[in-house]
């Protein structure tokens, strides 16, 4: 399995700032761009999109809450999740809270 954090350069944590992370993305994405190789053989062509897919998905998994911390369950565990999917709506909001707070008392110290 692919670790999205370390592909986009991000501790692995469940809380990330979305702006940061944007940043880190569109940076990335710049470098590994498949226009850049446009002249190139078909097997760098190919391969400058396949790095670029992965890019795409890591930023789309990294920037949902969600998607997020069942990445990182995984990454840490070894196997998917079983339960994120049934988390209901108010405690993944009472998680976002804490880990706001974590992260607020981690900037402070």
């Amino acid at each position: 399995m692919t670790d999205y954090f370390a592909l986009l350069k991000e501790q692995r944590r469940p809380w990330i700032d979305p702006d940061l992370l944007r940043q880190k993305f569109l940076a990335l994405s710049a470098e590994v761009h498949p226009d850049r190789v446009h002249g190139a053989q078909e097997s760098e062509k190919r391969a400058a999109q396949e790095r670029y897919a992965e890019l795409n998905a890591a930023y789309n998994c990294l920037r949902e809450p969600k998607e997020r911390l069942a990445h990182l369950l995984e990454l840490e565990t070894g196997a998917k999740p079983k339960q994120v999917q049934n988390v209901p709506p108010d405690l993944m909001d009472a998680f976002m809270e804490i880990t706001n707070i974590c992260r607020g008392q981690m900037l402070f110290s």
